[in-house]
């Protein structure tokens, strides 16, 4: 049996009420997982299991399992970002723009978020802060070429006035970059 198979009970845990989770941050409380010992190394194995969910398309068990570690540490702001993601992937941009300000609530410097944030601001008609929060983006730039496509992204969404820019393919050489 599969390491993913032992985790099929999770599918019949709801999601996680995005509101009691913050309200619970809010109030300072201690982290389910360390109560139940479910420690950041064991939180970072079962976010890989969500993980290979969302990449196989299976959006609904990711946000589960990516709802189970926020219940159990909801300052885990991949978590915030996977589930963000499930949300996004299925157009539930409110769902999502509000998961993603939760990640970059836990982790500021998270780049991938803030504009993964100000495109879902745009699809939900917040454009004006959507665009800002995406120039201010593109002007602070990185030098991390790992975060490139997604500076490249903002710069199509602001180029698009907050609408969706039409697919690119970029080529190099007639090959796909």
């Amino acid at each position: 049996e599969s390491v993913a198979g032992e985790f099929d009970f999770l599918e019949v845990i709801p999601d996680a009420d995005l509101e009691s989770i913050w309200e619970s941050l809010q109030s300072g409380g201690e982290a389910l997982g360390d109560a139940v010992g479910f420690d950041g190394v064991a939180l970072n194995g079962v976010e890989e299991i969500a993980l290979g969910y969302y990449r196989s398309r299976r959006y609904d068990q990711a946000a589960t399992i990516y709802g189970f570690v926020l219940q159990m540490n909801p300052q885990r702001s991949g978590a915030w970002r996977g589930l963000g993601a499930c949300a996004h992937a299925q157009k539930s941009y409110l769902i999502a723009m509000r998961c993603y300000q939760a990640a970059c609530a836990w982790n500021p410097e998270d780049l991938v978020s803030r504009v993964y944030t100000g495109e879902c601001m745009c699809m939900v008609g917040d454009r004006e802060s959507g665009l800002a929060l995406l120039q201010e983006i593109v002007d602070g730039g990185s030098n991390d070429p790992a975060l490139l496509p997604y500076i490249t992204r903002a710069r199509a969404i602001i180029g698009a006035e907050g609408g969706m820019p039409p697919r690119v393919v970029l080529l190099d050489e007639g090959r796909q970059l």
